[in-house]
């Protein structure tokens, strides 16, 4: 299948997926390590940390779903995402 394709059929699936690769490109041109990211890094990019979401950051709550730790973590979300969204959203709505 291609983009054009799933766009029409799934396109918030299309959209989270390209966000979700968007995302962990951009980590990696930055120097998070791909595969194993440090915590500071996941901090820096906007993970969720219970002190900071509770106090000065709320906004962790929404940016830390679409972090991914380390590229397993990706290609396996990516992979459920993909086939899942296409199953669920025409079916939501």
């Amino acid at each position: 299948m291609t983009i054009q394709q799933l766009l029409k059929t799934a396109p918030v699936t299309t959209l989270l997926l390209v966000s979700f690769i968007g995302l962990f490109i951009m980590q990696v041109l930055t120097g998070v390590d791909a595969n194993n990211p440090s915590t500071e890094a996941l901090l820096n990019w906007g993970a969720n940390a219970l002190p900071l979401t509770m106090t000065d950051d709320p906004w962790r709550l929404v940016s830390s779903a679409f972090l991914h730790i380390g590229l397993m973590h990706l290609l396996f979300n990516g992979f459920a995402m993909y086939f899942f969204g296409q199953i669920a959203e025409p079916m939501f709505g």
